[in-house]
C-alpha cells in the first residue's frame, strides 16, 4: 500500500471542517489509523473505515467535526453519549478493533 499523503493529528488539528470530511480519505489519523474511506457523517463528525497500523486490522473510527473538537462541553457531550451507548470506555478508548469484510 502506498504511503499517505499526510498525518493529522488528535484532538482538532486534523479534524474535518463540515462538507470536507472526505479529504481525509488515504491519510493517517494521529499516527495510528490509515483512513480507507469515509462511511458516514453526522452531527459530531464522521465515520470512517480504516486500518490500525500498529495491529495490522481494520477498525471504525469516528473523528469529530472541528468546530466540535475544538470545543470542551460539545466534547464532553459527545463522549457521555458514546460511553452511554458502550461503543467507548471512559478515558476515549474505543472497543477492540474487528477485522474488515
Amino acid at each position: 500500500m502506498d504511503a499517505p499523503d499526510r498525518d493529522v493529528e488528535a484532538p482538532y488539528a486534523g479534524a474535518p471542517e463540515r462538507g470536507r470530511e472526505g479529504e481525509l480519505v488515504g491519510c493517517t489519523f494521529d499516527g495510528k489509523f490509515l483512513i480507507l474511506r469515509l462511511v458516514g457523517v453526522g452531527g459530531f463528525g464522521a465515520v470512517y473505515s480504516a486500518r490500525d497500523l500498529s495491529l495490522g486490522c481494520g477498525a471504525a473510527i469516528k473523528i469529530l467535526h472541528r468546530d466540535v473538537a475544538a470545543d470542551d462541553a460539545s466534547r464532553a457531550g459527545f463522549l457521555e453519549v458514546a460511553v452511554g451507548a458502550g461503543g467507548v470506555r471512559p478515558g476515549g478508548e474505543g472497543q477492540a478493533p474487528s477485522p474488515l469484510p
